[in-house]
């Protein structure tokens, strides 16, 4: 099938894969790693993907009609925020009277109000995927019947149709992101040496931040670890694809045995320590606030 994949823009420098969208003061901008993943997973499956980072490039409504036209794509998947979520429909509703190709939503909005965003303009979008849309989305794909796909919300006629939750999935199961699709130097953050990629160790937190949207929509309150070979792995193709991107930490990393290392909380400050002064690391980001609650928690502290 031919699938669409499309981060859809809204306004300029609007950043939506972070954990919180929005134009940032930074105009930061992250990797779509989500929705590469997902692409790597669809095109593993068979399937001729195209995607697109409309929000990335700042493209026009224009220029994705134009290229809409251009694949005609069967399936259109597009990822949505809570800020876009109008745009976003809109976008779904110009590709189907455009091509007439099947539309799926997925992200943290639809997640939250499926049934909602599949009434506020009905017939524009055709299913939503709720939390880890990476099967979900290759199950449509693949032509499984709406009724059977678990983890979305689906229109049926007028009547939106709830099905079962998809359960988690096995992280070391997951191919590394299409990068192919994307160039580095689209993708900005002053905190880091330019260009960069984002890599991703695992999903889901056992935390319980309270400003976190993701635990709570996306991925869940388990956090599952993929190997450490599989990170090495990773970094080492991202290298041959991108040799542009800055290498001397990598290759410490890589010679001195990261795949020895397993980062688990209790085990955090020491293996920290051993891998700063191994590889030189830029910067490191504690998250404070999950323990400070567990530990209240536990003490009967508020």
């Amino acid at each position: 099938m031919k699938v669409l994949v499309l981060n859809p823009p809204y306004v300029d420098d609007f950043c939506r894969s972070a954990r919180w969208a929005a134009k940032s003061r930074g105009r930061v901008q992250r990797h779509p790693d989500w929705l590469l993943i997902l692409t790597a997973v669809l095109e593993k499956a068979g399937h001729d993907v195209k995607f697109v980072d409309g929000a990335a490039l700042n493209m026009k409504k224009g220029e994705v009609e134009d290229m809409a036209r251009q694949f005609r794509p069967e399936l259109a998947v597009l990822h949505t925020t809570t800020p876009s979520i109008y745009n976003d429909i809109d976008y779904a509703k110009t590709i189907k009277n455009l091509t007439g190709a099947m539309t799926a939503l997925a992200g943290p909005h639809v997640s939250a109000l499926p049934a909602d965003t599949l009434l506020i303009d009905r017939g524009a979008v055709d299913a939503v995927a709720r939390g880890e849309y990476d099967y979900t989305i290759r199950d449509i794909a693949s032509g499984t019947s709406l009724s059977d796909v678990a983890g979305i919300d689906w229109m049926d006629g007028e009547t939106v149709r709830h099905n079962p939750d998809r359960p988690l999935l096995d992280v070391t199961e997951l191919p590394f992101p299409a990068w192919h699709h994307i160039r580095p130097e689209w993708y900005y953050d002053a905190g880091k040496k330019f260009p960069f990629l984002t890599l991703i160790s695992g999903r889901g937190c056992f935390g319980r931040c309270m400003f976190c949207r993701d635990t709570q929509l996306m991925y869940g309150r388990k956090l599952r670890y993929r190997e450490p070979a599989q990170v090495v792995d990773e970094m080492e193709y991202d290298m041959k694809l991108f040799p542009q991107l800055p290498k001397e930490r990598i290759d410490r990393l890589i010679d001195e045995g990261l795949k020895g290392f397993y980062l688990r909380p209790r085990q955090m400050a020491r293996m920290l320590l051993n891998i700063r002064s191994m590889a030189d690391l830029k910067r490191k980001l504690y998250g404070f606030k999950a323990f400070l609650n567990y530990f209240g928690k536990k003490k009967g502290t508020k």
